[in-house]
């Protein structure tokens, strides 16, 4: 999924407007509100926690052109996620005003760069989304810009987010997908190079794979996840039956998007 956002920065507070919705944040206040298209509601959620623990902050000089401004990066790693940002210190923002943004650990960014990012890229276990400035402009931004549409209010948290407006990869095969996967392992390959340990009736050794569904279904980038602790031609065999799987998209307001799954798979194997 692709949008055009325009964002209006003011005294640390932001508004992003595209086809889809409209955001309001309150830096300082900790506060973000959701307008979205089609809704005749305003969503609100605090943006001042995050209950992640930050791992590690690394900086790199000169990584990036972005809408004409040469940009260092950060890359901001938390038990959450990873998040990449690209900066340029010739655009200053005041840390203090977004001391309080602690979604996404920008909280950190702006401590570590007194600035505002112009390209940046997250990343968990679910999806990666990316963001890429194409032009700065300094203009006077009305405050009346930062009013609130008049509308009834109602929490929003990544629970009831994900449940109202996300619809999840579903197998597009005629079975259901843990029937697929039984039905596409070639057990002669399970038979070959499964071993019963002594003493034991049955062998079983679990192939953890990770992989993205693409907006027009398609499987990418499978990975197994846990391949030092796996015969290497089993880690083969489960990635096989997962790169020939066929789905319907993950979306995000009716409009695909590319999404991260894990799936185990698990060989079996019985002493006759």
């Amino acid at each position: 999924m692709s949008d055009e956002v325009t964002v209006m920065v003011k005294n640390g507070n932001f508004k992003q407007v595209s086809d889809r919705s409209e955001v309001y944040v309150f830096s300082q206040k900790g506060k973000a509100f959701f307008k979205f298209k089609g809704y005749d509601t305003l969503y609100y959620s605090d943006v001042s926690s995050d209950t992640s623990n930050l791992l590690s902050v690394t900086k790199d000089p000169g990584k990036k052109m972005v809408a004409g401004y040469n940009c260092n990066s950060i890359t901001i790693r938390t038990t959450a996620g990873t998040y990449i940002y690209f900066y340029s210190p010739s655009i200053y923002m005041n840390p203090q005003l977004g001391q309080n943004y602690r979604l996404d650990r920008e909280d950190v960014f702006y401590k570590e760069t007194s600035s505002l990012y112009l390209s940046a890229q997250q990343e968990n276990n679910s999806y990666i989304f990316t963001q890429n400035c194409i032009k700065v402009e300094l203009k006077t931004v009305d405050g009346n810009a930062f009013d609130l549409p008049n509308l009834p209010q109602q929490k929003l948290t990544p629970e009831s987010f994900a449940a109202s407006f996300v619809k999840l990869p579903q197998f597009s095969g005629k079975e259901d997908w843990l029937a697929y996967l039984n039905k596409q392992i070639d057990n002669t390959v399970v038979a070959k190079y499964l071993k019963i340990k002594r003493n034991e009736d049955v062998g079983t050794q679990t192939v953890v794979v990770n992989f993205m569904v693409s907006e027009s279904g398609n499987v990418y980038d499978v990975v197994v996840k846990n391949k030092k602790e796996v015969n290497a031609k089993l880690a083969e065999e489960a990635m096989r039956v997962i790169n020939i799987s066929h789905w319907h998209p993950a979306t995000v307001f009716g409009e695909p998007i590319p999404y991260k799954m894990t799936q185990p798979i698990t060989f079996q194997v019985t002493k006759e």
